[in-house]
């Protein structure tokens, strides 16, 4: 895992204020909803963040990215759930650390083997 940008304490902090932040907007235009979905997705991802968990908090925004435009765009809910799982299968894909995938190969190769 990548090291911390902040402390615990001050990620709590830093994604509690972007949450009044998105939710002083969300009063401000009152567009409840799907707005309160994007700014909880961005205090999710703003914790993520300091905590430098980048792989979670990228795909935090991608999920509720999803969500927000699966609501404000009128998809279908069936569809947004096959969109998210999409995001989520790209993401896990790309973002795949070399020690998984040195595992996966020490796997294979000791398949391999015993096939032979």
């Amino acid at each position: 895992m990548a090291k911390p940008l902040v402390s615990r304490h001050k990620a709590d902090k830093l994604a509690l204020a972007t949450f009044l932040v998105g939710l002083a907007i969300l009063s401000y235009t009152e567009s409840w909803w799907p707005g309160l979905a994007l700014a909880l997705g961005a205090a999710l991802f703003a914790k993520r963040l300091f905590e430098g968990k980048y792989y979670e908090s990228l795909l935090t925004l991608a999920v509720f990215g999803a969500v927000f435009a699966s609501v404000k765009y009128n998809i279908s809910w069936i569809a947004a759930l096959f969109l998210i799982a999409a995001i989520v299968l790209v993401f896990q894909a790309f973002m795949n650390t070399p020690a998984d995938e040195i595992e996966e190969e020490e796997e294979l190769e000791k398949e391999l083997e015993e096939d032979d």
